[in-house]
């Protein structure tokens, strides 16, 4: 078994050989390093490209996913229900390994366009802070997947390597655990204690290792770095195999499949997926050659600058005094013979090319990525596609979108498939109840989402906290899950432009007469107060939730009443909560026939003694018992109203 394990580990090593030669220039260009062929004074970049997917990461990954968990059975009742309340409330706020969980999907989303493609391991998590599925970034030289597959799917194998400590291994020789190798694991910490063999090679190391000096120098004691691979095995009778490739690989564990799936562990982001190769295409590669271009053409100019301020200078040896020649701003230099100390003339050709150049550069970096920025046009980048108009904006707008449509995609398959494996490995493997902690609005805010479970809920007295216990016989050890992402639920909305929608909604919707009395038909309502605290919760302003407070029941209890006792007080939206009223635009019209009785009933209508008769009385002042009037006809004038959308809002209310 260990000669085919090693035959099948080098020959997928030196198959990839070629691959993982050009990531080395691939991760100088995300930490902006130049390293080119050509030997520059000046060592700049740009860094143009990092930036764009840089920006594109943080577009396509600016939030949690979310989505809903299907129990894959006919006796799927509150099943679904608890997985989606576990994956949302218990495993992404915990599977933290490396780093936070939604730092590692976007670094996920990051690192796949700067290889191509990007692994991530899943697995189950026991320790002291959490017990529960985690997953793991994969560093790119650390993945040796199967020799002329061009899939996980496809795989029957892949490998995994990783360098551990002794004191790591020390720790799996003390695990309860049954399934290492206890007699070998005791003779590899002897010998690596004594002085490890385990050396990184070059190949393995990335670029930011060798610039940074990353690699680890204690070789012996508990610290000795001991590096072991594991390969993981598809199909129903698939493994789990570790061993050690420096210690004649000798295995340290070996068993079966744990997660019982029948899967490798293994989730790949592609940036482009190609047909002929696991490793798919990136970005970087795409556009590798751009960047150089720009970078030397930079390197080039700023030398150029330097030699036009500092150019050389021509000297007869027979003409001058050498010792007299000193660089310094006053020298004298003594000459024996005329003109024998001459500048040479340079030609500023190539530097007043320089703009034209570099913005060419730009412009076909830009379109490659397919986004754009306020310096480029047409002009400057050669490109008509670059043009200034509406039209031309909202085109290049749209293919931004494209392009990031295209990642968000990429990005959702390989977070579905990721969280497949995470609600399965909780259903197969959670050895203990699972308890939840909530607090303040939570209780409340989970209890509408989820309604059957305030069997499994404890509430404190003041209903400030909460305990949500879920056992592991409600999840199902025999069920299967299937987790469906939303749509685009991993952008982040701009509150700028919600704002304006939702202020554009509010108009529209303030023109609809009868609006809630049809919207009852369909069984449904208009919520204005909801809208309104929406317009507030994305204008930017602090403190909003100051601004829209909720009534108490008391107050609720009296508006109520004030309006059933007043027919001057404006009626409540249909089937909309206590308070809420409905704005004048939206209020039925009257009929021809309301409007002649409400004139006549005016005119009869007696007023005090001093009060304007163009008024209308409304509710009486409760301590004083007094009437109010209101002018009947506002003294507003739209025009006045430098927003067009506010003044068309207060022509339709008060003309």
């Amino acid at each position: 078994m260990e000669k085919q394990i090693d035959k099948d580990y080098s020959a997928d090593k030196d198959a990839i050989r070629t691959v993982v030669d050009t990531f080395d220039e691939k991760e100088s260009m995300l930490i902006s390093k130049v390293e080119d062929s050509l030997s520059f004074k000046s060592k700049v970049t740009d860094s143009r490209l990092s930036t764009i997917i840089w920006e594109r990461a943080g577009r396509v990954m600016g939030q949690m996913p979310s989505g809903v968990v299907k129990a894959l059975t006919m006796k799927d009742k509150g099943k679904s229900m608890l997985m989606d309340v576990i994956l949302q409330r218990y495993i992404q706020p915990n599977a933290n390994s490396q780093f936070t969980h939604l730092t590692k999907l976007r670094m996920w989303d990051l690192y796949s366009m700067v290889y191509g493609v990007m692994p991530m391991m899943y697995d189950y998590r026991i320790d002291d802070e959490y017990v529960g599925p985690d997953c793991w970034l994969i560093p790119i030289r650390n993945w040796i997947p199967q020799r002329g597959k061009v899939s996980i799917q496809d795989s029957d194998y892949n490998h995994v390597e990783s360098m551990v400590s002794v004191r790591w291994l020390e720790d799996k020789l003390d695990s309860k655990l049954g399934d290492w190798n206890r007699s070998v694991l005791k003779e590899i910490i002897k010998k690596a204690k004594e002085g490890s063999s385990s050396k990184k090679e070059s190949r393995d190391e990335s670029y930011v290792e060798q610039d940074r000096d990353q690699d680890p120098k204690t070789q012996t004691g508990k610290s000795a770095q001991v590096k072991i691979v594991t390969r993981y095995e598809a199909g129903k009778d698939g493994k789990w195999v570790t061993f050690c490739p420096d210690y004649d690989n000798k295995v340290i564990r070996d068993i079966p499949n744990p997660h019982k799936n029948g899967k490798i562990p293994i989730v790949l982001k592609y940036c482009f997926p190609l047909v002929d190769s696991i490793y798919g295409l990136g970005d970087f590669e795409r556009g590798k050659t751009l960047q150089y271009a720009m970078d030397s053409l930079i390197n080039l100019y700023l030398d150029g600058v330097k030699m036009s301020i500092f150019p050389p200078t021509i000297m007869n040896p027979n003409g001058i005094v050498p010792s007299s020649v000193r660089y310094s701003p006053g020298a004298r230099w003594l000459e024996n013979m005329p003109n024998s100390i001459r500048p040479y003339n340079t030609s500023p050709q190539g530097l007043s090319t320089f703009q034209s150049t570099y913005s060419f550069l730009i412009g076909s970096m830009l379109n490659q990525n397919g986004t754009t920025d306020t310096a480029a046009n047409s002009e400057s980048t050669s490109d008509p596609g670059f043009g200034k108009t509406p039209q031309a904006l909202q085109m290049l707008q749209q293919r931004e979108n494209t392009r990031d449509n295209w990642d968000r995609f990429m990005m959702e398959q390989a977070v579905e498939e990721l969280y497949d494996g995470f609600v399965n490995l909780t259903a197969k493997k959670q050895p203990k109840p699972i308890k939840l902690d909530l607090f303040g609005a939570e209780v409340e805010q989970i209890t509408e989402l989820y309604p059957d479970v305030a069997e499994i809920l404890k509430v404190s007295e003041s209903g400030e906290y909460g305990q949500l216990t879920i056992k592991p016989d409600a999840l199902g050890k025999d069920c299967s899950y299937r987790y469906y992402i939303d749509a685009n639920s991993t952008s982040r909305k701009d509150d700028a432009q919600q704002s304006e929608a939702l202020t554009a909604l509010l108009v529209a919707v303030s023109k609809i007469p009868g609006l809630n009395q049809e919207l009852a038909k369909n069984g449904t309502k208009y919520d204005i107060g909801e809208h309104m605290k929406r317009i507030f919760a994305t204008s930017g302003v602090e403190g909003y939730d100051k601004i829209l407070t909720q009534m108490s029941p008391e107050e609720m209890m009296e508006a109520q009443m004030q309006a059933q006792g007043n027919p001057a007080a404006p009626q409540q939206m249909a089937g909309g909560q206590g308070g809420d009223v409905t704005a004048p635009s939206i209020a039925e019209p009257m009929s021809p026939e309301q409007m002649q009785h409400d004139r006549s009933m005016e005119g009869s209508m007696a007023y005090p003694q001093g009060v304007d008769q163009h008024t209308i009385p409304v509710q009486a002042n409760p301590e004083t018992g007094q009437m109010a009037y209101i002018p009947q006809k506002l003294d507003i004038n739209p025009l006045n109203i430098e927003d067009p959308e506010i003044a068309q809002i207060a022509q339709d209310l008060f003309s």
